[in-house]
């Protein structure tokens, strides 16, 4: 399995086959490799809830994602995170707001870009 079929998965909003491929990989790694690819992990899987409509799931991932991810700013194995991390910030404030009853502006998509160091 490779970082790069995850990130086609997930960029076809194909998120449930994209933290599949993910954790295949995950599993055998261990150090700062292993953190940076639960923190891509979170963000398909907080996709995934918010569009199963798991509020509280959704909020919860994209929190340990940003957690997880803002230590490898710029980017890591050529994810460019100056891009996904403030749109993982947006998602998370779409949710906030979905939660407290407002109805936000729709959701940009979230891809991962791939070209950073």
């Amino acid at each position: 399995m490779s970082l790069v079929r995850a990130i086609e998965q997930f960029n076809r909003g194909e998120f449930f086959e994209c933290h599949e491929t993910i954790e295949d990989i995950w599993v055998a790694e261990s150090g700062p490799r292993k953190q940076f690819l639960q923190g891509i992990l979170h963000v398909a899987v907080g996709l995934l809830h918010l569009e199963r409509g798991n509020l509280s799931g959704s909020l919860s991932q994209f929190g340990k994602a940003l957690s997880k991810l803002d230590p490898y700013r710029p980017g890591r194995e050529g994810i460019d995170l100056e891009q996904l991390l403030p749109a993982v910030q947006g998602a998370r404030q779409y949710v906030l707001e979905l939660s407290s009853g407002r109805t936000p502006p729709p959701l940009s998509p979230i891809r991962i870009q791939l070209g950073t160091p």
